[in-house]
């Protein structure tokens, strides 16, 4: 892991930040091996990372094997021509396999992830110039360093807001602008304009105290994605389904793949309940509309499920689980668990 690089920008290299993270590093240890993490802000002796950093509060984190994100991934999916259909569902590792390495000419390190640093003075900023911008800041980041995963760090932007509106501010001019933060509703939504158009991750932390630590975390998760591909918050997707489709059409497989297993995230529910649910009501949307025009929360109990070990009915408690997850008149007090 020492074998990362973590580069900052000039501004924070000579800050309070670059010198907690040395410090840090310098004491943490890995008790079953001899790993030296201070090394991992050395790289004077590199060339290919001694580049200055275009903008201030970046922070960048280099790795010594190829990693993409499942941005990255995705983006090129999109962009590949689909030659030959296949009805077996592959996994997709965040790094390349052995294959892949062989036919690359690979830099000794490749650039895995940037940080974006944002804390409440960016406020003031923002009016500034479009360069402080930080819409602005990523594209420019895009154009230099490709579809590479950013994560954009608010320290303390939303307890600040809390405090100062700036739609009331007598010194800021109103601007219907997206790319503009004034209250706190406007943050959500520029967070999520980050997310849907410019594929950019957030995290918000209250105060620069423990910034850091979340640095030293994410190369600690960029060292295990090429150790081994991180779990699933999800659970596995049954294995079985691929083989049971009534039809050939590729895209109806799929969407009828997902909604099975969308529903085996149900606690309670197991693969035959959800193929049960899944051929009786097509798509979530059916089963909305269907709980919409019953309104009763145990409207499924007498659905029979068919299993290795005989049939069954679905039940009260099933009933009301999945009734609570998927209609919209259900309780939202009502806990599910």
């Amino acid at each position: 892991m020492d074998q990362l690089k973590i580069l900052f920008s000039d501004n924070l290299k000579s800050g309070k930040l670059y010198s907690d993270l040395r410090s840090f590093l310098e004491n943490e240890t890995d008790g079953a091996n001899d790993v030296r993490y201070s090394e991992m802000l050395d790289y004077e002796h590199i060339d290919m990372l001694r580049e200055s950093i275009p903008f201030n509060n970046i922070c960048l984190i280099y790795t010594n094997y190829l990693y993409k994100s499942h941005f990255v991934r995705t983006y090129e999916k999109k962009k590949k021509i689909i030659t030959e259909a296949s009805t077996h569902y592959k996994d997709t590792d965040f790094t390349y396999s052995e294959d892949e390495f062989s036919t690359l000419d690979m830099n000794p390190y490749s650039l895995a992830l940037i940080l974006l640093i944002v804390d409440s003075n960016y406020l003031e900023d923002q009016y500034k110039g479009e360069e402080n911008n930080i819409t602005y800041k990523i594209k420019r980041l895009r154009e230099k360093y490709g579809s590479v995963r950013i994560i954009c760090i608010f320290i303390g932007v939303r307890e600040f807001l809390n405090i100062i509106d700036y739609t009331k501010h007598p010194q800021i001019f109103y601007d219907k602008n997206d790319n503009i933060i004034f209250n706190n509703k406007h943050l959500d939504r520029f967070i999520a304009s980050l997310l849907i158009q410019y594929n950019v991750d957030t995290v918000e932390i209250e105060n620069s105290t423990d910034i850091h630590k979340y640095i030293f975390k994410c190369c600690k998760y960029l060292h295990q994605s090429k150790i081994r591909k991180l779990n699933s918050y999800f659970k596995v997707k049954p294995a079985g389904i691929m083989s049971q489709f009534k039809n050939d059409n590729l895209n109806e497989n799929k969407m009828y793949y997902t909604w099975v297993s969308q529903l085996m995230q149900i606690t309670g529910i197991s693969q035959d309940i959800a193929i049960r649910i899944a051929e009786e009501f097509n798509t979530p949307y059916d089963l909305i509309v269907h709980f919409k025009k019953i309104n009763d929360e145990e409207c499924l109990k007498d659905l029979i499920i068919s299993s290795a070990y005989g049939e069954r009915k679905l039940g009260k408690a099933l009933s009301r689980k999945i009734y609570r997850i998927f209609s919209p008149n259900s309780n939202p007090y009502n806990a599910v668990s």
